[in-house]
C-alpha cells in the first residue's frame, strides 16, 4: 500500500533514523559567514539565511567599542548588570521560509539555553557572581569608581540561534534549500544604559547616586553571523520525519501574581513537547531569588509533582550540573525526561513567594519555554 514502505524516511522511524545518521556520516558539515552589519545600542538587524542545505544553527558574534561618560563634578561609574552582556540582545527572532517564528528569546535565555544544553560545566558559572557568565568578556572589569569616563573598551561574545534540538541531529529543523520565501533572523538590541529606574534590560545601570542627567553611555560595533549546515550528497536519502517537527524557543513575559505570599503560576500550552524551561524573576529592576520559597510542577492544575523547597531546588541543580544559576535565573533541563502537556490534560509551573517579598520598580517574571511540536503546513 502506498506510504507503508519500510524504507520510506517520511514514514518508518527506523528508516528515517538511518537516513540521519548517513546525512551525517556522509554529508558534509559546512557553514557559511554572512555579510557583517554595523550595529548600535537601540538598533534593529536582520539577516536573510542562505537556501543552503540543511540548517543547524547560526552563530551571532558582536564585537566593538563600549564608551561612557559623566560631566558632573564627582562623577559616578555605571555598573554592571548581572545578566551583562548578553541582555544587550532584547530579543533574537528567527522566522522560518512560511512565516513561522520559531526562536523568539533574549540573550540570557539563549545563552543559558545553550549551555545547559552541551552541559560545558567549565564556564565558570559556579557562584552567583557578576563575573561569570561563560565567555571572556573586558565589559566586566572596565569601570572604576571615580572615573569621568571609559572611551573605546573593546568587548566580544556571542550567541547561538539553533534550528534543531540539537548540533547533532536535525530533529526540528529544515532543509534552507526550499525556493520560496527566506528563513531570517531579526535582533533587536537594548540601549547600553539606561538612565531611568534600575531596570535589568539594560547592560549597563546607574549605580548608588548615579547621574542620570549628566551620564551617558553608547555602544557599537559589527554583527557576525556565520549560517552552519549539513550538506547532503546529491540524490541522498534525508530524514524527513525530522522536518516534520518544529523547534522552538519561546519567552513569555508577564507581572501578574508577584506580590507578598502570592503564587505565580504558568499554564504550559499543549501540543508541545518541552525540552526544558529557564526563568527569570525580576524586582526592584534587578534578578532576585530572595523570598522565593517553594516551585512546583502541577498536573492538570492540582495534583503536585517535582515539589521542591527552593532550597532542595539549588542542592538538585547543583548537584545534577555541577552549578548556580544566577539569583533570580531557574533552569528545569527536561531533555532525559520531556513533559508534554497533552499527555496528562494540562501542566501548569507555580513559584510560591514568602510573605517578606514586596514588589517595587520594575517587577516581573520571564519564562523560557525550549519544546518541539509538529508542524502541519510544511513543504520541502
Amino acid at each position: 500500500m502506498p506510504g507503508t514502505n519500510q524504507n520510506n524516511p517520511a514514514t518508518n522511524p527506523a528508516a528515517n533514523a538511518a537516513a540521519r545518521q548517513a546525512l551525517f556520516t556522509q554529508g558534509f558539515f559546512s557553514s557559511i559567514e554572512m555579510p557583517a552589519q554595523a550595529w548600535a545600542d537601540g538598533g534593529s538587524y536582520s539577516f536573510q539565511l542562505p537556501h543552503s542545505g540543511i540548517g543547524l544553527y547560526a552563530q551571532l558574534r558582536f564585537t566593538g567599542t563600549l564608551t561612557w561618560t559623566d560631566t558632573a563634578t564627582n562623577p559616578i561609574a555605571p555598573v554592571l548588570s548581572k545578566l551583562a552582556p548578553f541582555n544587550l540582545l532584547q530579543s533574537v527572532k528567527y522566522v522560518d521560509y512560511l512565516g513561522n517564528t520559531r526562536i523568539s528569546a533574549g540573550g540570557p535565555a539563549l545563552h543559558a539555553i545553550e549551555t545547559f544544553k552541551y552541559y560545558d560545566n567549565t564556564a565558570g558559572e559556579t557562584t552567583n557572581t557578576t563575573a561569570k557568565r561563560g565567555y571572556s568578556n573586558t565589559l566586566i572589569d572596565v569601570f572604576s569608581p571615580g572615573s569621568t569616563s571609559t572611551t573605546g573598551v573593546a568587548y566580544d561574545f556571542e550567541v547561538q540561534v539553533p534550528f534543531s534540538f540539537h548540533e547533532n541531529t536535525t530533529v526540528g529543523s529544515l532543509p534552507f534549500t526550499v525556493p520560496a520565501g527566506n528563513n531570517m533572523i531579526y535582533v533587536t538590541l537594548n540601549p547600553l544604559l539606561n538612565t531611568g529606574t534600575i531596570n535589568a534590560e539594560s547592560p549597563l545601570q546607574l549605580g548608588s547616586g548615579g547621574h542620570a542627567s549628566t551620564t551617558t553611555a553608547t555602544a557599537t560595533g559589527s554583527i557576525y553571523c556565520t549560517y552552519y549546515y549539513i550538506d547532503p550528497q546529491p540524490g541522498q536519502a534525508l530524514p524527513l520525519m525530522d522536518f516534520a517537527q518544529v523547534y522552538e524557543i519561546v519567552d513569555v513575559k508577564s507581572t501578574d501574581n508577584l506580590t507578598a505570599s502570592a503564587t505565580k503560576t504558568v499554564i504550559l500550552p499543549t501540543g508541545r513537547t518541552y525540552q526544558s524551561l529557564y526563568a527569570q524573576l525580576v524586582n526592584g529592576g534587578t534578578l532576585t531569588d530572595a523570598n522565593v520559597s517553594e516551585m512546583k510542577f502541577l498536573i492538570n492544575e492540582s495534583t503536585p509533582t517535582l515539589d521542591e523547597f527552593y532550597a532542595s531546588y539549588l542542592h538538585r541543580t547543583r548537584r545534577t550540573y555541577g552549578r548556580d544559576m544566577l539569583a533570580g535565573e531557574f533552569m528545569w533541563d527536561l531533555r532525559q525526561r520531556p513533559i508534554s502537556p497533552s499527555n496528562y490534560g494540562s501542566i501548569a509551573l507555580q513559584l510560591l513567594l514568602g510573605s517578606g517579598f514586596s514588589a517595587s520598580g520594575e517587577t516581573f517574571f520571564t519564562l523560557t519555554k525550549e519544546s518541539l511540536y509538529f508542524l502541519q503546513n510544511a513543504v520541502y
